[in-house]
């Protein structure tokens, strides 16, 4: 029985890696490739809204589906639109169809993480679920930081389209991994001895969207920003890569902490990390001195994923857990929609600088509203 958790885990999380190296691939490369088509900074904002409003919508239904109908059909739904969307990135020449491809990679993330989410937390022992999502999302990381590196190389010596090659290759040879987990355990067949508590649900999403606007800035506006300060695409690919280097360090150690020291303890100190470098990222131009703080906001970002994800676990019920894991992921998705479109504005008609305040002063006001509202 062992082995056979362990094997199921281990699909799991090369499921995951796969993935998240095709995006990390993409993530860098779509603002540049979207500006030397023609975009603006709204336009810009308006890429990265689109996939945030898309995921915002649909990530709690996404999540309650995979309640009803079971997790691997939903992810292997999702892994399809995965494939969809990057052989679309192959034929769009125009911006407002990166608008349209990039929302309808919303759809596929929507159906993708509350499932994955659930189904990692019910095949983990109930005392090392902080543990298992940590090392979920550690291969999550580690995908965005190899792709996200690879992705500066590729652009500077091939061009965009390899990108996008890679992206489509990395989608498909996904969906026979999921054949390994057909026997996944339904969520109804377990025990339910939790009780919802909708304070700490409240809680949560507080903190998912607050850091989901920072994630919303950086994905989809700081490569512009960085290029803007004279920085080459590849030392763009290095920053991406600092930064997910500092989000696999608190995947892989953030989540374990919070088993034995609780969540609340590793989750508030994150916010105050995202606040302060948020800041300086706004007010620092030096390359090397931006890779350092870029490296820390990498490490509080990357706290919050895995201990909130473990503290939605802890209170949920399991046959309700996908829909708890939707409205993680749809506060997520409403943060990163309200971080492209405010960021995107603000950098259009202020300064370029203006978007990393405003997640600053979310991350601040998330600190003061969890500290309390978990009080």
């Amino acid at each position: 029985m062992k082995i056979k958790i362990f094997n199921k885990t281990t699909i799991l999380y090369l499921i995951v890696f796969l993935l998240s190296l095709g995006g990390g691939i993409t993530t860098p490369v779509i603002p540049l490739y979207a500006q030397s088509i023609g975009a603006s900074y709204m336009d810009l904002g308006l890429i990265g809204s689109s996939y945030a409003l898309i995921y915002t919508f649909l990530a709690l239904p996404s999540g309650t589906f995979s309640d009803k109908i079971g997790r691997l059909i939903t992810i292997i739904l999702s892994i399809s639109l995965f494939g969809i969307a990057a052989f679309s990135y192959l034929l769009a020449k125009e911006v407002k169809y990166l608008i349209f491809i990039r929302g309808l990679e919303g759809l596929a993330w929507s159906l993708f993480w509350p499932s994955i989410e659930a189904l990692t937390t019910e095949i983990s022992g109930s005392r090392v679920i902080g543990k298992t999502v940590g090392l979920s999302t550690t291969f999550y990381g580690i995908g965005f930081l190899v792709g996200s590196f690879f992705s500066g190389l590729v652009v500077d010596y091939y061009g965009f389209f390899i990108a996008f090659v890679l992206y489509f290759i990395f989608s498909i040879i996904t969906l026979p991994l999921t054949m390994g987990i057909r026997k996944s355990p339904s969520s109804k067949k377990l025990k339910e001895t939790l009780n919802v508590n909708k304070i700490t649900l409240s809680a949560t999403s507080i903190v998912s969207f607050s850091y989901s606007i920072t994630l919303g800035v950086l994905l989809t506006l700081f490569p512009a920003y960085a290029r803007g300060l004279g920085i080459s695409p590849l030392l763009i690919g290095i920053l991406f890569t600092s930064f997910w280097l500092g989000r696999i360090v608190s995947f892989l150690y953030a989540g374990q902490l919070s088993d034995k020291l609780g969540r609340e303890t590793i989750l508030l100190p994150a916010l105050v990390g995202i606040a302060m470098t948020t800041l300086l990222i706004g007010l620092v131009k030096d390359f090397w001195i931006l890779l350092v703080i870029i490296l820390i906001t990498g490490i509080s970002t990357g706290a919050i994923f895995p201990v909130s994800i473990a503290l939605i676990a802890d209170v949920t019920l399991p046959s309700k857990r996908g829909m708890a894991m939707g409205l993680f992921e749809a506060s997520s998705g409403l943060g990163m929609f309200t971080g492209s479109i405010t960021g995107g504005i603000l950098a259009e008609n202020f300064s370029p600088n203006y978007p990393y305040f405003l997640c600053s002063f979310f991350a601040g006001i998330s600190f003061l509203i969890f500290f309390f509202l978990k009080r």
